[in-house]
Order: structure tokens, then C-alpha cells, then sequence
């Protein structure tokens, strides 16, 4: 179990003093986990001008022949320092132990703080990797050389007249290498950088070039909202010029990172945008999607990137109408289908590829088919349109009516239409045959769709979606589940929390739960229900941590259900991991634990210090579930889940936001457990990227080298209700 306090937070520690990043000096610290991606405006340090090694601080010399940890390192390591430096050079001493590639770097051309080197060249050369470049886009970036006697020369060893370094005449340590446009596949770049004195070093670097590599984003310019289209990973970052740049509200990318789709030329009478441009990424082409439309409602990308549904008005009329998109390699055109007769003013959301749904103010007549009554009160139905060869056909209509303030939330084989007012949570069958089944006021959803869970008293009760509450699994156990933390969306597993009694009558202690749906495939009557304890629970007074307590010990939680109220707590994709925090005055406790293990222990423990009284907590898992990204009021840090000495504090500046919520059908978009739900970052699908807000612009940070960053910041002013304010990686980014 992980007993290490986190100690290299850089708030408060619970005791009063500082503790530290352990992020060294100079060079290594500007260009892996400076606040800039562009070093041309960052100072060079004093070493660098004056032509002097610059050197890294690192801890004693290990086993292996000693020397500053290497450019990947976390935390103490096999011969490394103790402390998590970036960019150490020890030619004849190991780097200390990664956090992502179980080693870090070693030296590479200087004499570090162990080991003598073999090479007599004082240069040393940083970047020691480069960031990756975009096909068939211009590239640009700065190399620093320190050590030797300036001026310096710098050249480029190779044939490659796609490329070409330079020498900055003002100052002669940096090269700017750059091509006007990168060939895709790789290329291998021998750089070289000589001094006044002769001396010289040479860097062969490997460029491969990306594929997909467009991150996206709306943002105020010049007083309008506009649609930001570039790489971020490059300098300088140049927006693809895009033909219909006006007036955009918000953008879509197709789940196979093929097209984006964004609406534009919103006015005060068209708050959302009156038309709707297709660019397709690879060759950045562009066309307006002709409907015939005045005003753009709703536009949504289906599952398989076939097709496009659009809710648009026409003539004072609204329609729902799809445009078919070619298959991959095809050269055809996309086809605007015809339309239908729709009242679509909600969200469009796919049920599979072939059926969307959403909802309107509706109150059908049932005397007159076609007709509508009066509805003072703001009713909404749920509707749901089959997509065939030539067209949506007319939309089916829901028998239930709901009160205002409803969510639709799209499954497999259906939808549910969730109120916090009876008639509650119905599921609404997509094959236009089923009836809607009764759900009630359900306390939870599975982001599958497939079921629904309540309490009854203490105990749970999960049920699927087609049959409601007339085929309930009761839990069998005796096991309580007074509060429902999350659900998992890789396996039906739900966790829990509930507070014990201790033996003497007076105090209690809480105990974190799981509950795992174990289905057989066939025969639905012999599914079953199974229970387990999240091991480690602290038996002293849930209510009270003192330093002294086993729930602050690191080895135990304290954590009942008067701590879970109000604070985040999230499973990451697969089920695997589950993470949770306990908010005190003087910090934060965090705890997870890796559900592989049987029967499943607290593996990992680690506390922040505060800085901040707005304690609001938000966690979101990276793709790969090697990461998690917690928020704490303004504070974001990204966190190792393997090691709980291994972080990264991103920002001190984000935006808190609101509370989550323990109630699911009043806030089911900010249930304190649904952390696909509270996206406050944007994971890049490689796992090795991330972006997020900070200090009223966007930051999109490098996580090859963590808990190093490259940090890239790009003007994001917001614009209030003028745009959406999203941001987002396009799919399969990096590969």
C-alpha cells in the first residue's frame, strides 16, 4: 500500500513548511516545464550567455556511478538524484528511475554531477527531443546550446533541403530549425553546433510525422467569436485559415477525426449560427452544407462518422434533415439528404447509427394527430427519427410528457429521459415497438445505458433498463449502500460508501464499497449481484482526523458519507481504478486503489496541503488510466497512478466552477460521481497531451516527458454566451 505522504507538493504541507517540485534551473526548466512553448521569448539564463556549462542540480551519487537523474525522471531512482530534476547530464552515471519509462535519461555530453566523460566537448545541446512535426505543415523550433566560447555556429549535417537550421544573430546560442512544409514518414536531422574555440557537438534527431494533429477551439478575436483551427505543438502556431470564419458558435469533429463541422454567422437573431461549413482535415477543404435553412438548431456526428444530423428552421418551420459523408478513401462528395418535419430545440443524440433523438416543447393533441395544444405549463416530449438511404423518416413522438428541466441520455437500444419530477426516469425503447418502462426516480444511471440504480433504504437495487423496477436485483448480501459514489463505464461496477458503527457504540467509521453486476450470458435470470470492501478503511473516528490517526497515516482512509458529500470521486474507463478525495481545511486527502487486486486494498495515498479555502474537487483519468488530472479549487495537478510520488502541479489558476452534486436526477450533468460528465480538461487520445484553462487563455501541455511539461498557451479569450468556449483534441491526435 502506498504509506508516502506526497511530499513534493508545492502548497503547505499539513505541519507549516513549504515542500518543493524539485523542478531545477535553467535551460532543461524553460524548454521541458517552462509556462511558454516559444523560448525566443524567454531570457536565456546566465550560463548560456556567458558560454559556461550550465549545471544541474542533483542528489548523491548512486550505485550505478552516480550522476544528475535523466530529462524522464520522477522521484529518486536506481543511481539517479533524489530529487524529480529535468535534464541532468552524466555520460558514465545511470539517469534516476522515469515515471513513464522506468529510467531516466542518461547524461548525454557534459560532465554532470557524477561520472567523468569520455566526450572533451563542453556543449551541451536542449532540447535532447524534439516536439514531433505535423505532415504536410510548416514546423518551426529553438535548440539552445550552453558551455565552449560563443559565438556558436549552427548547421545542418544532411542533404535535407526540406529543412534548415539558423543561426539567431543576436544571440548565437539559439538555432531556429524549420521547413516549410514537413514530408511525411520519418527523417533523421544531424544537427551541429560549433564554438569559438572549435569546439563542436552533433545531435542526430528522428522527426516522425504526425497524422492527425489539429486541436480546436472558440474564442474571441477582435471583439467576435471565431473558430481556432492549428497545431499547437509548433512555432508558431498558425491557425488554418478557414473560409466562413464568423459569428462561430461551436464545432464538432467527426468521431474518426476525418471532418469537422462548425456552425457560423450567429447574430442576435440566430444566437447559435444560421449556417453550417464541413472542412475536411486532411486537405483543409471547405464547403457550406447547403439546407436550405435559415437558422442552424442542433447538429450532431453519429457514431461511425456516416453521417451528420442537422435540426434547422426554414421559413418559420423547423426540420430535421442528414448529410451522408463518404467512406474513407472515396473521393465522392457528401450528400444533403432530404428532410422532415421536426421540432428539434435540443441537442441531437445518436442511438447506435441509424436513430436520433432529442426533445422539444410539445404538447401533442391526442384527438387531432398533428396538432398541438397550448402549453402553458412548458412540457417536453422525447422524439426519435430512423435514418434510411434517402433521409431521416418523420420523427416518432414519446407517450410521456416531462416537466421542464429534463436530460436525455442515449443508449444502445434506447434512450432515458431523466426529471427530477415524476414521471421521473423512463426508458424509451428505439425500435418504436417496446413501450416506455417506469424507472422512478432513479439515484443513478451506468454510462452504459443498461441500467438504473435506487436504493431501497440501504440496500441497492439495479435494474435493467427494458424491464424497470419489475426485474430488480436486490444485493443479497447484507451489505448497506446508503450512498451511491459512481458507476463505471468499462464494466458494470458501481461503488458505494457507508458508515459503520465501531465497537464502542459511540463513533463510527465509513467503508468504501463496490457492487459488480456479474451477468451470464445465457440466462438473464442467473445474472448476480457481488459485494466487496475496499480494504485499508480506518476504524478511528470517521468524523475526526488527526495527525495521529490510522486515516491519516497513509496506510488506512477515513472516509464515510458525510466526506463523500460534495466531493469528487471517479472510476477510470476500464474499472480498473477508483479514486477519491477527502476535503479538510488544511488539505486534501486523496486515495485510490487498483480494483485488479482481489479482494481490492488502498494501494496509493497522497495529501495536499491548501492554499485556497474554495476546496472543490473535479478528477478526470487520461485514456491510458496512467494519469489523472484533480482539481482543487484553482489548483490543477496531474497525478501518477503507479507511484504517488510522481506529479506534476499544472496551474494554480484554473477556473473553479461549480459544485457538483450528490442529487443525479436534479443535476445528472454534475453528479459528483460522473466524471465523463465534468470534462475540465481535454485528454488528447494518445494519453500524452492534455489542455485545459488557466489564467483566462488555454493551455495545452506536452506529457511525453512528465512529470516534466512543455507547456503551450494560446489566446482563449472566453466569450461568454457568444460561443460555446469548447476545446478539443481531434481524434487519434499524435498518431
Amino acid at each position: 500500500m502506498g504509506s508516502m505522504r506526497n511530499s513534493e507538493a508545492p502548497a503547505k504541507t499539513r505541519d507549516g513548511a513549504k515542500s518543493s517540485l524539485g523542478v531545477v534551473l535553467l535551460v532543461s526548466a524553460l524548454l521541458v516545464s517552462g509556462a511558454a512553448g516559444c523560448l525566443s521569448d524567454v531570457s536565456l539564463p546566465a550560463c548560456v550567455v556567458e558560454g559556461r556549462p550550465c549545471t544541474v542540480e542533483g542528489g548523491a551519487p548512486g550505485d550505478e556511478g552516480g550522476g544528475a537523474a535523466g530529462r524522464d525522471v520522477g522521484a529518486r531512482g536506481p543511481g539517479g538524484g533524489d530529487a524529480p530534476v529535468l535534464g541532468g547530464y552524466a555520460p558514465n552515471g545511470a539517469g534516476g528511475q522515469g515515471a513513464e519509462d522506468g529510467g531516466g535519461t542518461a547524461g548525454a555530453s557534459t560532465v554532470g554531477a557524477g561520472g567523468e566523460s569520455p566526450d572533451p566537448s563542453p556543449l551541451a545541446v536542449l532540447p535532447t527531443q524534439l516536439v514531433q512535426p505535423c505532415a504536410s505543415r510548416p514546423y518551426e523550433t529553438t535548440l539552445v546550446v550552453s558551455g565552449g566560447q560563443p559565438p556558436y555556429q549552427w548547421e545542418l549535417a544532411t542533404d535535407a533541403t526540406d529543412w534548415q537550421i539558423q543561426t539567431d544573430p543576436m544571440q548565437s546560442a539559439r538555432g531556429t530549425l524549420h521547413a516549410d512544409v514537413v514530408a511525411p514518414g520519418e527523417t533523421t536531422l544531424p544537427i551541429r553546433v560549433q564554438d569559438a574555440a572549435g569546439n563542436m557537438r552533433q545531435i542526430d534527431f528522428t522527426v516522425s510525422a504526425r497524422n492527425t494533429c489539429w486541436f480546436a477551439y472558440t474564442a474571441l478575436e477582435a471583439g467576435e467569436p471565431r473558430l481556432q483551427l492549428l497545431d499547437p505543438f509548433v512555432e508558431p502556431a498558425a491557425p488554418a485559415l478557414l473560409d466562413n470564419n464568423q459569428g462561430v458558435y461551436d464545432f464538432q469533429f467527426s468521431p474518426d477525426g476525418r471532418y469537422l463541422a462548425y456552425r457560423f454567422d450567429a447574430d442576435a437573431g440566430a444566437s447559435r449560427g444560421r449556417h453550417l461549413a464541413l472542412v475536411e482535415l486532411d486537405s483543409l477543404h471547405e464547403q457550406v452544407l447547403g439546407l436550405g435553412e435559415d437558422t442552424i438548431a442542433a447538429f450532431s456526428w453519429s457514431p461511425d462518422s456516416s453521417a451528420l444530423a442537422v435540426g434547422f428552421t426554414a421559413g418559420g418551420n423547423t426540420y430535421l434533415g442528414a448529410v451522408s459523408l463518404p467512406a474513407p478513401g472515396s473521393h465522392d462528395a457528401p450528400i444533403v439528404r432530404p428532410a422532415v418535419a421536426a421540432v428539434v430545440d435540443s441537442e441531437l443524440y445518436w442511438v447506435g447509427n441509424q436513430l436520433v433523438a432529442f426533445q422539444a416543447e410539445i404538447l401533442p393533441d391526442p384527438i387531432h394527430p398533428g396538432q398541438v395544444l397550448d402549453n402553458p405549463n412548458h412540457y417536453r416530449h422525447s422524439f426519435f427519427a430512423s435514418l434510411g438511404a434517402s433521409g431521416f423518416e418523420a420523427p416518432h413522438i414519446g407517450v410521456y410528457n416531462f416537466f421542464p428541466g429534463t436530460v436525455l441520455s442515449p443508449t444502445q437500444s434506447g434512450f432515458f429521459m431523466i426529471t427530477a419530477a415524476p414521471p421521473g426516469t423512463t426508458f424509451i425503447p428505439a425500435d418504436g415497438v417496446g413501450s416506455p418502462v417506469d424507472h422512478g426516480i432513479s439515484q443513478l444511471l451506468s454510462p452504459s445505458g443498461k441500467y438504473s440504480a435506487t436504493l431501497d433504504g440501504e440496500q441497492l437495487r439495479i435494474a435493467p433498463a427494458e424491464h424497470g423496477s419489475i426485474y430488480p436485483f436486490p444485493t443479497g448480501h447484507g451489505e448497506a449502500c446508503p450512498m451511491l459514489l459512481a458507476w463505471s463505464a468499462g464494466v458494470e461496477r458501481l461503488a458505494c460508501v457507508a458508515d459503520v458503527g465501531n465497537s464502542d457504540g459511540a463513533t463510527h467509521h465509513g467503508e468504501v464499497r463496490f457492487f459488480e453486476l456479474v451477468l451470464d450470458p445465457n440466462d438473464e435470470n442467473n445474472n448476480a449481484l457481488t459485494a466487496s470492501t475496499l480494504g485499508g478503511f480506518c476504524d478511528d473516528d470517521t468524523s475526526v482526523l488527526t495527525p495521529g490517526s490510522c486515516g491519516a497515516d497513509g496506510h488506512t482512509y477515513g472516509y464515510g458519507t458525510a466526506q463523500a458529500a460534495g466531493t469528487a470521486r471517479a472510476f477510470s474507463g476500464s474499472g480498473r481504478w477508483f479514486v477519491f478525495a477527502r476535503v479538510e481545511v488544511d488539505g486534501s486527502f486523496l486515495y485510490w486503489a487498483d480494483l485488479q487486486q482481489k479482494p481490492p486494498q488502498l494501494t496509493h495515498f497522497a495529501f495536499y496541503g491548501a492554499e485556497d479555502t474554495r476546496t472543490r474537487t473535479r478528477f478526470t483519468f487520461s485514456p491510458d488510466e496512467r494519469l489523472f488530472a484533480f482539481q482543487r479549487g484553482p489548483q490543477l495537478l496531474v497525478q501518477n497512478v503507479n507511484r504517488s510520488d510522481v506529479f506534476s502541479v499544472m496551474s494554480i489558476h484554473v477556473p473553479v466552477g461549480d459544485a457538483c452534486s450528490d442529487d443525479f436526477p436534479n443535476a445528472p450533468n454534475a453528479y459528483c460521481g460522473s466524471s465523463e460528465r465534468l470534462a475540465f480538461v481535454q485528454w488528447a487520445p494518445t494519453s500524452k497531451a492534455m489542455a485545459f484553462r488557466a489564467d483566462a487563455q488555454l493551455m495545452v501541455a506536452d506529457l511525453r516527458l512528465f512529470p516534466g511539461s512543455n507547456n503551450f498557451p494560446l489566446p482563449a479569450i472566453e466569450c461568454g454566451q457568444s460561443c460555446s468556449g469548447q476545446f478539443s483534441f481531434q481524434p487519434h491526435f499524435g498518431e
